[in-house]
């Protein structure tokens, strides 16, 4: 059964700058307020690992609250278009964020770490799909009822899956209506302190 590869943004790297200035800790301030509430991005068509257009589409939303927690909410679609849904992933966890020094372009850095990750089938037929193949050892799944996942169950096929603690390095910037997050690549995945992007990627997200 194919599940639309899908990949949350949530990682990055790290320049080797050391010390903060005071304008990047007014900037750190500014961006933390800023971050605060719920981001969505637009539907966008999914891609393989060689980053070419394949069938499927999501829609991924962030939402961050003055607690420290944040939710990341993927919903994929078996259409180009984001209108008939297959499932969603919705990891819960925490978030710090601190200022990064040097940064011309007003980032900040942020760290998230998973401490949950839940999915839910989103149509009849991911529904019959996933009971017809016990999938987490399941025969009662229903649309929109989420279920908890880890990397030691519910493994074997294209959705990932993220154990609790694990963190993303990332950077970002808040700032009006627009959320923007690390550009990643090869070396700047978000996997380690060490990996964390160090320029801004396009616009990630709006607010809602």
């Amino acid at each position: 059964m194919r599940l639309a590869a899908t990949t949350i943004l949530v990682c990055g790297a790290l320049a080797a700058f050391t010390g903060c200035g005071k304008d990047d800790d007014d900037k750190a301030a500014e961006n933390a307020v800023n971050l605060l509430g719920t981001w969505t991005e637009t539907c966008t068509q999914s891609t393989d690992d060689a980053d070419k257009p394949v069938d499927g589409s999501a829609i991924v939303s962030y939402t961050f609250t003055e607690n420290n927690t944040v939710v990341l909410e993927t919903k994929t679609f078996k259409d180009n278009a984001c209108a008939t849904g297959e499932f969603s992933l919705r990891l819960s966890g925490t978030y710090t964020t601190a200022a990064l020094a040097g940064s011309t372009e007003g980032a900040s850095k942020i760290d998230i770490k998973i401490t949950k990750e839940e999915i839910a089938a989103q149509s009849a037929e991911m529904v019959g799909g996933f009971n017809a193949e016990k999938w987490c050892g399941k025969t009662d799944w229903a649309v929109g009822t989420y279920v908890a996942r880890t990397k030691a169950t519910c493994t074997g096929n294209s959705a990932p899956a993220f154990d609790p603690g694990e963190t993303f390095y990332n950077i970002y910037k808040a700032t009006g209506n627009a959320l923007y997050f690390g550009k990643t690549g090869a070396e700047k995945t978000g996997a380690t302190d060490a990996t964390r992007p160090t320029t801004l990627d396009k616009v990630q997200a709006t607010k809602a």
